[in-house]
């Protein structure tokens, strides 16, 4: 039942079924936990509204079925700062929060392990934890503690596993010090350690901060009441466990910006290094808030509803119109093609069906997606190298572990010419034009 076969009737993967299913419950259980913090810092309105503009997003849906880490570390995110929230109600209050302050370092270690920039939003904890919370380093030392343990079990792992503690993360890390392209750093067979360019790295830090402050509405799920959160820094607000809240958002979010800002966006929102999206649900709840205020300062005389909950309207129909735009389409595309859908650009699932068939149990393929060969034909899948002098080397090992490498699979990825026809010659796989 695990094995990929459309000749069955279906070229959508029972798999892909599976995962976007987990995505839709993590998903979920993130808008409760929103809205319980909600409730928790502004009153059960709020937290309502919130809930039904996440409810109502289009791109939100889009991530929670796409099979992204994004989704599961917005549940552990929103199950974090729902702790947070506690932690700030204990301490104003003059009681013990340890145990809260611990399920949160539990929380920031299963970020650790479910993506690797993470780090930015542990890191903002920890700052917000020292800036807001009574014990400040006391508050922090549970997640200082249990995310180094983590990281030292995985690093150990790493080291048992391929000799580097760091794993694949090193060159992703790489990447963002040296200004380069993770993808190509990953496909050097024969990485270097390479010089740290300075000017380099300052100049691709402003060119991914602009380019997140030309996207900020597409990165937060085009819910444009989330861009409303800096106001939330400048009222001041009656309830100080809110104020301290806001405080600790806004270290998460600084935090964020850093961190997305060396890495940068690449494939708009759906992108693994838009953190953002993690904070979508509560910035979303702290601009309804505002919104919320200067609606009743703006006192339209409309009706009793319309003053009342006006603001209501406009955020969620705000929210819901890429949702409404796209729907008849989308309801025509399913009730036509049914289960034969596919993932079309950049590949079709279907034509892997025969590659199980033509290798042997022990041979290996090399290949420009090998995700989408090991997810769909269940082969073992290494990528093109960059330099094509590797390949020879590659192969020698491969031949010498018993695993040869039996051929090239190249799918549109690699084809990809966004301006013109000889760009292949100048991308990422320029050294393999006769291959593409």
């Amino acid at each position: 039942w695990s094995a990929y076969a459309p000749s069955r009737g279906s070229t959508v993967y029972l798999l892909d079924r599976v995962v976007a299913s987990y995505g839709v419950i993590f998903f979920l259980l993130a808008i409760l936990l929103t809205k319980s913090a909600a409730s928790q810092l502004f009153d059960d309105k709020i937290a309502g509204i919130t809930a039904l503009c996440l409810v109502v997003s289009q791109p939100l849906w889009g991530l929670a079925v796409s099979g992204s880490p994004l989704t599961l570390l917005m549940l552990e995110f929103a199950a974090g700062f729902r702790l947070f929230v506690s932690a700030i109600r204990r301490g104003q209050s003059g009681q013990s929060s340890f145990l809260v302050l611990l399920l949160l370092g539990i929380v920031c270690a299963a970020m650790l392990i479910t993506h690797w920039m993470s780090v930015w939003l542990i890191l903002g904890f920890i700052i917000a934890a020292l800036i807001v919370l009574p014990s400040r380093v006391a508050a922090a030392s549970p997640m200082i503690v249990l995310t180094l343990l983590t990281a030292s079990a995985w690093g150990y792992r790493n080291y048992v596993v391929c000799g580097d503690p760091m794993g694949a993360t090193k060159t992703l890390f790489q990447a963002m010090i040296f200004a380069g392209q993770e993808d190509i750093l990953l496909r050097d067979f024969s990485i270097a350690v390479q010089s740290v360019d300075v000017q380099s790295s300052l100049k691709e830090l402003t060119a991914n901060w602009a380019s997140l402050l030309d996207q900020s509405s597409l990165l937060v799920g085009s819910i444009v009441v989330a861009l409303l959160f800096p106001l939330a820094l400048m009222h001041r607000f009656k309830n100080g466990e809110t104020s301290s809240a806001r405080w600790a958002l806004a270290a998460i979010f600084g935090s964020v910006l850093v961190g997305v800002g060396l890495a940068g966006v690449r494939e708009d929102f759906v992108d693994e290094h838009n953190l953002l999206v993690i904070l979508t649900p509560m910035l979303t709840a702290f601009g309804i808030a505002m919104l919320a205020t200067a609606w009743a300062r703006f006192n339209p005389l409309f009706g009793a509803f319309w003053n009342q909950s006006g603001y209501a309207v406009i955020a969620i129909l705000l929210t819901s119109l890429p949702l409404i735009a796209r729907m008849p389409t989308a309801l025509k595309a399913g009730l036509a093609m049914r289960n034969q859908l596919a993932n079309w650009p950049p590949y079709l699932p279907e034509r892997l069906a025969v590659l199980p068939l033509i290798l042997d149990e022990t041979e290996v393929i090399a290949a420009d997606a090998p995700w989408f060969s090991a997810w769909y034909a269940d082969v073992p899948s290494i990528w093109i190298p960059a330099q094509r002098s590797d390949f020879d080397a590659m192969r020698k090992q491969a031949a010498d572990s018993g695993h040869p490498i039996a051929g090239f699979l190249i799918t549109p990825i690699s084809a990809m010419v966004p301006d013109y026809l000889g760009q292949i010659f100048e991308g990422p796989y320029a050294e393999w034009p006769d291959l593409v």
